[in-house]
């Protein structure tokens, strides 16, 4: 079943028009510039954010995953992840800096594994209890099985479950922990950037 939900994320990628921070290559970074709706937050740089405002929503690119997923047998698997994901934040970062975005906020995110969010910046909390929720915390899950990331044990638990978190990263935030790189072109075959 794993290929029904690579096919149902392209779908969706398509439809939200997704686009990769890395233009015309398999990055694993995909981004969709959309305006807040939600109550206003403060986020811990003291930044507010306020409904009306733009974000950039970030979405994994599932293509990257597929083109890897032998690495999944080595142990350091989702180590490669969070360190391709680090590499593309950074450039981000300095097409943030070019305006390219225009007047965006901040960066949101929702994932199953905080530990990561966090590590690459990402302040974290459970997702509020929503309708929508339920589908969401499911979608995830089963993405994140078809993506390979289900290797620690934590989500190989049999009936535990995957509490839903948002990450949100303010601008302010993103430009100071990703320096400026120039922007060039990642290998098609790993997804990452040349040093």
């Amino acid at each position: 079943m794993t290929w029904l939900w690579i096919i149902v994320d392209k779908i969706l990628r398509r439809i939200y028009k997704i686009k990769p921070v890395v233009p015309g290559a398999d990055g694993i970074i995909g981004l969709e510039v959309r305006v807040y709706r939600g109550t206003p937050i403060v986020f811990s740089d003291g930044m507010r954010l306020e409904q009306g405002e733009c974000i950039l929503d970030i979405h994994l690119n599932s293509a990257w995953f597929v083109i890897n997923k032998k690495m999944n047998r080595e142990r350091r698997w989702e180590w490669e992840v969070l360190s391709v994901m680090s590499r593309e934040l950074a450039l981000l970062a300095s097409q943030v800096r070019t305006g390219r975005y225009g007047d965006i906020r901040a960066l949101h995110t929702m994932t199953v594994l905080d530990a990561g969010a966090r590590r690459l910046g990402f302040e974290t909390q459970v997702k509020p209890p929503s309708p929508g929720r339920f589908w969401q915390e499911f979608y995830l899950a089963r993405l994140m099985s078809a993506y390979y990331l289900n290797t620690t044990a934590r989500v190989k638990t049999p009936g535990h479950r995957q509490d839903l978190y948002e990450g949100w990263l303010s601008v302010a935030q993103l430009l100071k922990k990703y320096p400026a790189v120039a922007e060039s072109p990642v290998s098609s075959r790993t997804g990452t950037l040349p040093p």
